[in-house]
């Protein structure tokens, strides 16, 4: 009788361990959940990272604003607009498409 009382003992204590092992895994704030919450911050952190980095050329470019804003409005205006100061010459170079037979 003292043996089976033992094995009742130890089976319900390895049932019991499953169970919070189970639990700590799948559970509420299990480990599958906290592992979840850590990517989750790593993601987070590295766009924190991108967005201070955007943010020093950002700052930076409004500080040559600020500083020489005519070369700015210039740069603008060449690049974006195409535009070009009075007897300047505009070279344009087209890509191939290709060598095509004529017959």
């Amino acid at each position: 009788m003292r043996d089976k009382g033992w094995k009742i003992i130890l089976c319900l204590a390895g049932a019991f361990g499953l169970l919070m092992t189970f639990l700590a895994v799948y559970g509420d704030e299990g480990w599958r959940d906290v592992s979840r919450f850590y990517q989750e911050i790593d993601k987070l952190q590295n766009k924190i990272e991108l967005l201070q980095q955007e943010n020093k050329v950002l700052v930076e470019e409004i500080k040559n604003l600020r500083d020489e804003p005519w070369y700015y409005v210039e740069k603008i205006a060449r690049e974006e607009l195409g535009m070009v100061k009075p007897g300047e010459k505009v070279f344009i170079i087209m890509k191939r498409r290709g060598l095509r037979s004529v017959d």
